[in-house]
Formats: C-alpha cells, structure tokens, sequence
C-alpha cells in the first residue's frame, strides 16, 4: 500500500478508503470541486484519519461519480445533489415512467402532446424563476437518474431535451425588450452543449425587460470575440456544467480579456468556480439574474 498521499487505497476497519487527491482521480472532479460539493451540499461525509485527511469509502466515490455523471449532462449541483440524496439506499432514483404528470413519465410514450401539457400546466402554476429553480431543475436531475437507471432510453431523454428547449425558446421569442445598446451576451463555451439551464437564464434576464442576446451552445473563442465586438455588451454570461467546458470557458475570459470597452465574464453552471477571472453566479436562475441586473444598473460591471 502507499501512503495516504499515493494512488491506492488505505485499509480502514476493513474498508477501502480513500485521500481527496485518490478520489479526484478516480472521479475526474478537482479536489476543490469535491470539497464545495460537501460543504454545499452535504453529499458526502468522509472521516478524518488520525493526520487530518478526509477519506471516502467506496460507496461514496460511487456517489461522487453519479454527481459527476448528472452535472457533466447539465443537471445543476444543487439539483443533482438532492436527486441522489433523495434515492434509494439501492442508489435508483425513486422516479418511475408511469408516476404521475412530470417529466421522465412524459417521456415514456414520446407522446409530444403529453410533454406539451406538462411543461404547459408546470408553466402556468407559479413566477417562471421558480418554475426553473423548483421544478424543471429537479425535473431534469430525475431524468438524468432514470437515464443512467435504465429506465429511461437515450431517445426519450433527448425527446425531452428538445421539448423542454422548445418551450423555452418560445419564452424567449415573446419576450423582446427594447434595445438597450449594451446587451447581455449568454451562450456556451465551444464544445458545451447542455444548453437547458443557462438559456432558461437568458429568459430569466429577458422576463426582467433586460436585452440578451443568446448565442447558444458550442460557440467557439474567436466568435465570442466577433459578438462582443459587434454589440459592445458590458456583461457575458458563460454556462459551464462539465469538466470539458472548463477550459474553452477560460480561453473565452482570456480572449476578451484585452478589449476595449472591456466586457465583464460571468459564470453560471457547476463548474463555474473553477473558471478563473469569470464571476461566479448564483445556483438559482432567479436570484443570479437579479444580482446581475442590480450590478449593471449600479454601474458596478
């Protein structure tokens, strides 16, 4: 065996157990991403060795992996967290295709009617921020469980994605705010294609008479560049959910670093504090965009 600061496990009372440096490896999660995701959230409580060391056992870098897993798809930390620490001592999900009007039951039948009247009635209930925040955030944690569960197929997930990103953009075509001659640029950093939760954003901004532009998912570094160029935004807004939007989320900081007028970076997403230079944004859409607004009517970005 080696030591607590090598690569294999200890022996704890019979257990495997292992250093945050293992688990950051056998997870792919930084070790200051493991450490938020306990203090925030409660994931996970591993136990001191004599030296300090927080170890984990084996069941709880499974979990750790299974967070991974749902925020690398886009599922929000916050909702991930709870989906898992809601479920089963088996690990499963407690959603079932045929319980009720949500979202994974919508998805049994690829019915788009059905899908429809759920996202419709769920809509309708109460203010569109918490709609997002309390319901469709969990909504989609659930999907993502019941996806690696089995019980849901890669068609029916994505029949959902495509619904729910289709009630979205027509929040967003209703809602055009006068130009304001500085807009919000939101979108994704190349490669990132999780794109429910940071446009659920941009209709956030827009709901509260704010000019965004969203650019959508997978935009490259050079056309970041292009579109804060052409509209001289004072704020960007970044969506930065797995590991692999990381870096193109900060060649993106990088580039528009030097710009004149200069451009405020801003990150949502559960990666968004390892994205250095970028602002880091509230886990609710809600109160993320009401921060944001209060900072640019101040003048404070």
């Amino acid at each position: 065996m080696e030591s607590l600061s090598g690569g294999w496990p200890t022996r704890t009372e019979e257990r495997d157990v292992y250093t945050v440096k293992q688990v950051a490896s056998r997870t792919g999660v930084r070790e200051t991403t493991l450490r938020a995701w306990e203090r925030r959230y409660g994931l996970v409580h591993p136990v001191r060795s004599d030296g300090g060391y927080r170890l984990y056992d084996d069941a709880q870098v499974d979990l750790l992996r299974r967070m991974a897993a749902l925020v690398d798809s886009g599922v929000p930390a916050a909702m991930a967290a709870e989906s898992l620490l809601a479920a089963d001592p088996g690990g499963r999900s407690p959603a079932v295709l045929d319980e009720g009007p949500d979202l994974v039951a919508a998805a049994a039948d690829l019915n788009p009617r059905r899908l429809g009247a759920v996202l419709d009635d769920a809509f309708a209930r109460r203010p569109y921020e918490e709609v997002v925040d309390d319901w469709l955030a969990p909504q989609l944690a659930r999907l993502g469980e019941a996806w690696a569960a089995g019980l849901v197929s890669v068609a029916q997930e994505h029949f959902v994605s495509v619904g729910v990103l289709g009630k979205l953009a027509s929040l967003y075509a209703a809602t055009i705010p006068a130009h304001s001659g500085a807009p919000i640029l939101v979108g994704l950093p190349e490669g990132g294609r999780h794109e429910l939760m940071i446009f659920a954003f941009a209709v956030c901004l827009r709901l509260r008479g704010a000019d965004v532009v969203y650019l959508g998912a997978d935009v490259p570094v050079a056309e970041w560049e292009l579109a804060v160029r052409t509209l001289l935004p004072r704020v960007v807004v970044l969506g930065v959910h797995g590991a692999g939007d990381v870096a193109p989320a900060r060649a993106v900081v990088q580039r528009l670093a030097g710009l004149q007028p200069p451009v405020t970076v801003m990150a949502g997403g559960s990666r968004r504090d390892e994205v250095q230079g970028a602002q880091a944004m509230d886990d609710r859409i809600g109160a993320a965009a009401d921060q944001l607004l209060v900072r640019l009517r101040a003048g404070a970005v």
